[in-house]
């Protein structure tokens, strides 16, 4: 699986950030839906319940206006149906309020400084991450498009590009036909 220390899986989210599993694994499906590292923080903290009908999550890119509704992953399923909804936004601070963008920005870096990762990590690296393990999981372009919103597949081309060349070369070499006969011509 694509490893990088900008992007973290929701298992290390949780372990180095000390976010519960349902809190990592919302933020890590949530940002594949973002565009932008400003607009990321800003799109998730204002993701509503109603954004989420139990199957879906619908919404707007405030970057780019591009309208999207994204199948709910059954692990994700699982975790929104588990989560108490102590407020109209499904990610909520300790008191129950909504985020505020730079409460939000604040409380990743606090979380990022007290593991002592590495100052590159952001929380836009999860939506990398998302891209990249759709790619080594054998999503084309146009399959990663429709969820990341991009508008152009120039960038998620990019994502495939980076992930892991080993497992993609796996996949294609599965691919081929095996020959009729089981004896090799020497």
């Amino acid at each position: 699986m694509h490893t990088h220390p900008r992007y973290p899986s929701p298992t290390a989210l949780q372990v180095r950030f000390g976010l519960t599993a349902a809190e990592a694994e919302i933020a890590q499906a949530i940002a594949a839906y973002a565009s932008g590292e400003n607009h990321l923080a800003v799109m998730v903290i204002r993701l509503s319940w109603s954004d989420y009908d139990g199957q879906r999550i619908r919404l707007r890119q405030q970057k780019t206006g591009t309208s999207l509704s994204i199948p709910v992953h059954p692990d994700l399923q699982a975790v929104l149906e588990a989560c108490p909804r102590p407020g109209m936004t499904i990610l909520t601070t300790k008191t129950g309020l909504r985020f505020h963008p730079r409460v939000f920005s604040r409380d990743f870096r606090d979380a990022r400084i007290q593991a002592g990762l590495p100052e590159g990590l952001s929380f836009h690296g999860l939506r990398h991450t998302a891209a990249a393990r759709l790619a080594e999981l054998g999503a084309g372009a146009p399959e990663i498009q429709a969820i990341t919103g991009h508008k152009s597949l120039k960038l998620v081309e990019h994502y495939i590009r980076q992930a892991s060349q080993e497992l993609q070369a796996d996949r294609a070499i599965s691919r081929l036909p095996k020959r009729e006969s089981a004896k090799p011509d020497c």
